[in-house]
């Protein structure tokens, strides 16, 4: 319970100060695309390289705000609703922003799948 009202006062706190204030036209873009990307990120090997590539992918297509915006409102679904809240996912999309300098998808996959996904060792 406490780590749900934290995450409410900091997804609060996110909001009034980047004026990041929900509504259909602040974050249209990056909704319209986050379910048109859906699929093919759910392929990707982990839950971390998912978050980054899709962040990423926002992050080429939309406004970073919105990016950012998606993946916090994300994060504060999933501590009420049937997700895993944590704070690792905004660490992975904020990455993937990152990543979305050279405005690339191939690029922004690569570099998630670089960063989060680690294959085993051959012996």
């Amino acid at each position: 319970m406490i780590k749900k009202l934290l995450a409410l006062i900091l997804f609060s706190l996110f909001a009034l100060n980047t004026n990041a204030a929900v509504s259909n036209e602040k974050i249209f873009c990056a909704s319209y695309y986050a379910f048109y990307y859906k699929k093919e990120v759910e392929k990707l090997p982990n839950d971390k390289t998912m978050h980054c590539t899709m962040s990423c992918y926002l992050a080429v297509k939309c406004p970073r705000e919105e990016a950012y915006l998606i993946g916090y409102l994300k994060e504060f679904w999933d501590i009420f609703g049937p997700g895993d809240a944590d704070w690792n996912d905004i660490r992975a999309n904020k990455a993937g922003i990152k990543f979305a300098k050279l405005k690339s998808k191939p690029y922004c996959k690569s570099q998630c799948l670089k960063k989060y996904f680690k294959r085993p060792k051959k012996k």
